[in-house]
This record gives C-alpha cells, sequence and structure tokens, in this order.
C-alpha cells in the first residue's frame, strides 16, 4: 500500500493556515467571555436593584423617618415623584446600603466590582401625601465591554408598589 505524502509546495500549510486563523479565533472566544461577562454583571445588577426596591416598599416609612414633608409635591401638586436625599433619609440610606453590600446596615465589600453607594437613586411616587411607588435606580456605572466601558444611567431600574409587598404607612 502507498502513502501518500505531501507534495514539496504543499508542506506547512497546515501551519500558515493555523498562524492565520488562531488570531481569529482567540478573539472570538475573548469577545465571546467579555460580552458573557457584560450580561452577567447586568443580571446582577438588575437583581441587587430589584431586590433594593422590594426591601424599600416593605418599609414602615415613618420608623425610618420619611417625613410628611418629604412627601410633600411641589408647586401644590398631588401627585410627584420625590427622589429622597441619603443624608437626610434613613429609608434612602438603608435601600443604598441593601443595593451595594446586600445589608441594610452597611458593609464594606459591594455585591457587584465597581458599584458604589454614588451609582444608586431611591425615589417614591407621591399621590395626597402618601407613598404610591418606591423606585430605586442605577446611574453611572461603568459596565465594561470588549470596545470599552457602557455607562449606565437609569438602567437597571425596578419599581415596587408600596404597600402592596407588606409596606405600611403609619
Amino acid at each position: 500500500m502507498k502513502i501518500d505524502r505531501p507534495k514539496r509546495f504543499q508542506s506547512g500549510s497546515a501551519m500558515v493556515e493555523f498562524a492565520i486563523t488562531a488570531p481569529i479565533m482567540v478573539a472570538l472566544f475573548l469577545g465571546v467571555v467579555s460580552f458573557g461577562y457584560g450580561f452577567y454583571t447586568y443580571n446582577r445588577l438588575q437583581e441587587a436593584v430589584r431586590t433594593g426596591a422590594r426591601f424599600a416598599s416593605m418599609q414602615d416609612y415613618d420608623v425610618l423617618n420619611l417625613h410628611e414633608t418629604e412627601l410633600s409635591c411641589a408647586n401644590g401638586k398631588s401627585a410627584c415623584n420625590v427622589k429622597l436625599d441619603p443624608a437626610t433619609s434613613a429609608l434612602a440610606q438603608a435601600t443604598i446600603h441593601y443595593v451595594v453590600y446586600g445589608d441594610p446596615t452597611s458593609g464594606t465589600q459591594p455585591v457587584i466590582d465597581g458599584l458604589t453607594e454614588a451609582n444608586v437613586s431611591v425615589s417614591v411616587d407621591v399621590k395626597a401625601n402618601r407613598p404610591v411607588n418606591t423606585w430605586v435606580t442605577i446611574n453611572n456605572y461603568h459596565l465594561a465591554t470588549p470596545f470599552g466601558a457602557i455607562t449606565l444611567n437609569g438602567k437597571p431600574s425596578a419599581v415596587f408598589c408600596y404597600g402592596v409587598s407588606g409596606g405600611r404607612y403609619k
């Protein structure tokens, strides 16, 4: 039986083909991994925001020092959205800690790399000086992708109806 041997002009062609395709395959692999990590991080952000909004909707507003003055709308409107200041609102501070650290009291290690307290905002929909909905939103979070960082403003966000999830207004 005769063994086919590569002809002289074909020797080394497999090495050349590998040298051409290897960088492309490595780049594709790294791109898929980077996009996968980006999706994973976004889903973790989304879950943190959702649990934070649910946490906030279940809290007693008077226990967390959200007073009638914070629930009043400007210009005498009967319905509005009020952004809570974490420096003055214990509810906002506890919710932000819950989103960032997974604990309403505080923490040292964020649940998602790069997430800080400054990236989280808490607001309440108000109607007739009563809370209706609780909003939690991520702002200015930089999500790394293969083509540079994407800044997330207003996304992800979550809203929970206050009172339906177990929250009470006393």
